[in-house]
């Protein structure tokens, strides 16, 4: 536990000075520290691939190194500790909001009590599989290095700060670190509704991210999408930023946050033609000139590109695919020709069956035209069809529909929703709708919902009707947990 603690006080550190580099600091304390500590584990990552291509992955090299970036962190908290002015809240809780700070407070206890339980199932298990076998075994190697099993070629950014954990907590280190990505999503997703809607609904922009099943299920479990889907929102929050200061300094960060994602799960490079889209809308507002927005655009692409480098140019050196299994126009490409991973030959053959098993789990509801528009219905009331099964929950269905009925939205709603409808038809026609692949959209849409449930609230009579279906949504899920 201390060595976690270093950890991120270390990321935090790294962050910092990174932001000050930059000159870019937010007025909410909480939404600069979440930024920090976004900014660290992103450099951590490029670190802890340099160290493992060079095989220096000691227990003592990771723990300097952690104690190293923990000084300025250390330094930057007791600064930061002397000029915070703390102030009594000037209101008092409803019984509504008791109850939702209830129910809150019971899910992140009992989902960080479960961080400390055996992971269960077996090497079919992505998070036995991937997740944790690969960092085990790199540790055990002191290096970043071929393995004996081809899904090995999946492993990237978050396996590597599995990794620094699993080298002093190996039971329940990368569990809780999915845990604290989980606190700072819902912290992130706060700061980003506090500007947009009254004080009192701002929290629900992360309680309706928290009380998402599907969510707050992962958050005790070694897999990716969690930690991933927080750089996503970086890169969400970075461009809106910029909206909002023009700051070019933004479209820098964004790049990194995104980059570092792609990095993190390759399905989030999916997320990249929802960000461009975001981008040039957010160009057009501003009524920037064609040639100078064109350039900001490809700059921020070839600034993702290069973050976003690492794993996929390690892989195509490797094997010659990007990825693993091997996208099948790839065979076409290479006269359908084996690719090598790990040493063994990857037919078209074996590549086909793959993705046959994974179109096999969502044919009922998650293929064909008339399915992508009923998405919404389907994933919330057929959730067995879109792998592991979890609910999401009604809170989405219950309010994001209604959207649609307020002709005058601000901008910062219209960008959520081209960001969330623009990444799910990627994944949707691109790939396939695991539900898992849509948590960066659910993210960033809880701010979008929480302002919808505001709005709602000033119509006559319907403010009871809107507290009562948040708090059947919050029941079920604490049910659930």
């Amino acid at each position: 536990m201390i060595a976690f603690i270093i950890f991120f006080i270390g990321a935090f550190g790294i962050g910092k000075f990174v932001l000050s580099k930059l000159r870019l600091h937010e007025e909410s304390a909480a939404e600069n520290a979440v930024v920090a500590i976004g900014v660290g584990l992103g450099m951590w990552c490029f670190a802890l691939f340099l160290l493992g291509h060079l095989g220096l992955f000691y227990k003592w090299i990771l723990l300097g190194t952690g104690l190293l970036a923990a000084l300025p962190g250390a330094i930057y908290i007791v600064k930061g500790g002397r000029s915070l002015r703390l102030s009594r809240p000037n209101f008092s809780f409803s019984v509504f909001e008791i109850v939702i700070v209830a129910v809150v407070t019971g899910i992140f206890i009992l989902t960080f009590i479960s961080c400390f339980s055996p992971v269960a199932g077996g090497i079919t298990n992505d998070e036995i599989a991937t997740h944790l076998s690969v960092p085990k075994d790199w540790l055990s190697h002191h290096k970043i290095c071929l393995l004996p099993y081809s899904v090995s070629h999946l492993a990237g950014h978050i396996e590597l700060l599995f990794l620094w954990f699993m080298a002093f907590a190996p039971e329940y280190g990368p569990k809780l670190f999915t845990w604290t990505c989980f606190i700072l999503c819902a912290i992130l997703a706060y700061s980003f509704s506090k500007g947009k809607v009254k004080r009192r609904y701002a929290a629900f922009g992360a309680v309706f991210f928290i009380i998402n099943p599907l969510v707050f299920r992962e958050s005790c479990s070694a897999f990716i999408d969690l930690p991933s889907a927080l750089f996503n929102f970086l890169a969400f929050w970075s461009l809106l930023r910029y909206s909002d200061t023009q700051n070019n300094k933004y479209i820098l960060l964004s790049a990194f946050f995104m980059g570092v994602g792609c990095g993190a799960k390759p399905t989030n490079f999916f997320y990249v033609p929802a960000m461009i889209v975001v981008f040039a809308l957010v160009l057009f507002n501003h009524k920037t000139r064609i040639l100078p927005g064109l350039k900001k655009l490809i700059l921020f692409v070839l600034l993702l590109a290069l973050f976003g480098s690492p794993w996929v140019a390690r892989n195509f050196v490797l094997t010659g695919s990007p990825t693993f299994p091997p996208p099948l126009f790839l065979y076409a490409m290479n006269n359908d020709k084996p690719f090598y991973f790990s040493g063994k030959p990857f037919t078209k053959e074996n590549a086909t069956d793959i993705y046959t098993y994974y179109r096999s789990r969502i044919q009922q509801h998650g293929t064909g035209l008339n399915n992508f528009f009923l998405m919404p219905w389907n994933l919330t009331m057929h959730p067995e069809s879109f792998s592991i099964g979890d609910s999401v929950g009604a809170i989405m269905l219950s309010f994001l529909p209604l959207v649609f009925f307020f002709r005058k939205r601000p901008l910062w709603t219209n960008l959520v929703l081209f960001f969330g409808v623009t990444a799910y038809a990627c994944i949707y026609f691109c790939i396939i709708p695991e539900a898992r692949y849509f948590i960066p959209a659910f993210l960033a849409a809880g701010p979008l919902a929480a302002w919808i449930a505001e709005m709602l609230t000033r119509r006559k009579g319907l403010s009871m009707l809107v507290q009562m279906v948040i708090v059947c949504n919050a029941l079920f899920a604490l049910a659930i947990a």
